[in-house]
């Protein structure tokens, strides 16, 4: 194999596979007919493997398509999995606005440091900070 194989292509093949041709994977999937036999033929030009008997417009799995097909589904699901994994971690990121309120004398002397670390662990979380020596009772707002 000496070009790359696109996971695209894989993903095709196999929603082309199960919804037995290319005007049902459309439909299923909104990818163009085009865009799917396109897909399928470069994965057969880059493997060296013929993964659908064709007969007018039909598509029939040969043989060897019908053994990559389990395959190309495990690699189908772990792109999927591999993509929610990420989602999640972007949903959990902390991220957003937090202000902080300290002395003029802590304020100088200390939350350069702090501020630092904290941007290097947290880069999504902006801190307002506000220097003041007035003060303040948080129960009472």
């Amino acid at each position: 194999m000496s070009d790359p194989l696109d996971w695209r292509w894989l993903r095709s093949f196999v929603e082309v596979a199960e919804a037995g041709g290319t005007s049902a994977a459309e439909q299923k999937t909104r990818i163009s007919q085009a865009t799917l036999s396109r897909h399928v033929r470069s994965l057969e030009g880059v493997l060296g493997v013929m993964l659908f008997e064709r007969s007018g417009r039909n598509l029939v799995l040969s043989p060897r398509g019908t053994e990559l097909l389990g395959r190309a589904r495990c690699v189908r699901d772990a792109v999927v999995a591999f993509e929610r994994n990420a989602q999640v971690m972007l949903q959990n990121e902390e991220r957003g606005t937090v202000r902080v309120t300290m002395t003029n004398g802590f304020g100088l002397h200390f939350a350069h440091e702090w501020l630092a670390s904290l941007k290097e662990e947290l880069p999504e979380v902006d801190v307002e900070l506000v220097l003041d020596d007035s003060e303040v009772n948080l129960l009472l707002r």
